[in-house]
């Protein structure tokens, strides 16, 4: 592109010739300001790119399994509060399939805790209706409010425990393999 073609598209008139033909100098129309090339502004200079996996930073492999573990606990987090408002309008399409998981993820998670969950009514109608067929009648809204805020807490509490076992999992493994990489390394040089 020549130097007057660049200067019509940039809309830029008032720039000195004898900057323009210093070769050493290059422009950038960035809020007018004119720089030198410099390792300063070069980020393939900056940044480190690996030929290999197995040469990257064990501890790069551990940021981003925490990276990725945090967005699905915010998505998590998110969702339980969208369960928990409670004011959506599919709040009376409880389906039993959300309430079997409830129910049994609360019987999964009260091996952990000492006091038993307090289990909704809608959901124990959904996972037994023959057992509690006689309390069918009196649902009301709040009934579905605690329904779906029950199911909120209980996938709250299982992608919690996944992502923690996950990011534990990790870790332990990304240390003991810089461990053991260490220590060859060790003896290599004895």
């Amino acid at each position: 592109m020549k130097i007057e073609e660049w200067k019509k598209k940039n809309n830029i008139t008032n720039i000195p010739d004898d900057i323009i033909h210093y070769k050493d100098t290059t422009l950038s129309a960035l809020k007018n300001v004119f720089y030198e090339e410099s390792d300063e502004w070069n980020l393939l200079g900056s940044v480190p790119v690996f030929d290999n996996v197995r040469v990257a930073p064990r501890l790069l492999f551990l940021f981003i399994i925490s990276v990725v573990g945090s967005v699905f606990a915010h998505i998590t987090i998110a969702m339980t509060l969208w369960y928990y408002d409670g004011r959506h309008e599919n709040m009376y399409n409880f389906s039993p399939r959300r309430s079997k998981f409830a129910y049994n993820l609360a019987k999964f998670f009260q091996v952990f805790k000492a006091d038993k969950y307090n289990i909704p009514l809608l959901i124990l109608l959904n996972v037994d209706p023959v057992k509690y067929s006689d309390m069918k009648s009196d649902l009301k809204k709040k009934d579905y409010q605690a329904a779906w805020q029950f199911y909120g807490k209980m996938i709250s509490h299982f992608w919690g425990t996944i992502l923690t076992l996950a990011i534990t999992i990790s870790t332990i493994a990304i240390l003991i393999d810089i461990h053991v990489e260490s220590n060859c390394a060790i003896s290599a040089l004895e």
